[in-house]
C-alpha cells in the first residue's frame, strides 16, 4: 500500500520530466523555424537559433540535475519567451521586419509547449518553505520573466540600427533592389507617356 508521501516524489518527477520535455520541444521548434526566418532576416534567424539552443540545453541540464533553482530558471525562460513572442505580435519586431510578426501555427505550438513547461515546473520550483513563501517565489520569477522580456525587446530594438547588415538577408536585400529597379522602370515609362 502506497502512502501519500511516496506518491509525492513520483508525481514531482513526472512534472519535472514533462516540463523539461515540453521546453526541449519548444527549442527544437525554434531551431526548425529559424531556417524560414533566416531568409528574410539573418539576425532574427540567429535569435531563434539561440533561443532554441538555450531551451534544449536547459531541458538537458534540468533532467540531469533537477533543483528548485533550475526549475525556477525554466519558468523564467518559458514565461519570458512567451511574453517576448506576444510583444512582437502587437508591435514592431526588431531586425528589419517593419511591423509586427504574424501569428503562425508553429509559433503558437512552441508557445503552447513553453506554457505547458512553465505550468509543469511550478511544483518543482517550490521549495520546502511554507506555501505562502513558495507561491511568492514563483510569482517573483514570473514577474522577472515579464520584465526581462520587455528589457530584451528594448535591447533588440536599440541594437536594430547597428545590425543592419545582419538584419536583412542578401536575398531580401536583392528582392528589395529588384523591386526598386522595377518601380524605376515604371516611373520612366510613365514620364515617357
Amino acid at each position: 500500500m502506497q502512502t501519500k508521501q511516496s506518491v509525492g516524489p513520483q508525481a514531482h518527477t513526472v512534472l519535472a520530466v514533462g516540463g523539461a520535455v515540453f521546453m526541449a520541444a519548444a527549442g527544437i521548434i525554434h531551431l526548425v523555424i529559424a531556417t524560414h526566418h533566416w531568409s528574410h532576416s539573418t539576425a532574427h534567424g540567429l535569435s531563434l537559433v539561440l533561443i532554441g539552443l538555450v531551451e534544449i540545453a536547459w531541458g538537458a541540464v534540468f533532467l540531469r540535475a533537477r533543483s528548485v533553482m533550475t526549475a525556477r530558471l525554466g519558468i523564467l525562460l518559458a514565461v519570458g519567451f512567451i511574453v517576448l513572442w506576444a510583444i512582437t505580435r502587437v508591435t514592431t519586431a526588431p531586425f528589419a521586419h517593419g511591423g509586427p510578426e504574424e501569428v503562425d501555427t508553429w509559433g503558437v505550438i512552441s508557445k503552447l509547449c513553453e506554457g505547458l513547461a512553465a505550468v509543469l515546473l511550478v511544483q518543482p520550483a517550490m521549495s520546502v518553505e511554507n506555501a505562502k513563501v513558495r507561491w511568492r517565489a514563483v510569482a517573483i520569477v514570473a514577474a522577472v520573466a515579464v520584465f526581462g522580456a520587455f528589457a530584451s525587446y528594448g535591447v533588440a530594438m536599440a541594437a536594430d540600427p547597428f545590425v543592419v547588415g545582419c538584419g536583412e538577408s542578401a536575398v531580401h536585400q536583392h528582392e528589395g533592389a529588384d523591386h526598386a529597379e522595377h518601380a524605376g522602370h515604371h516611373s520612366d515609362h510613365d514620364h515617357g507617356q
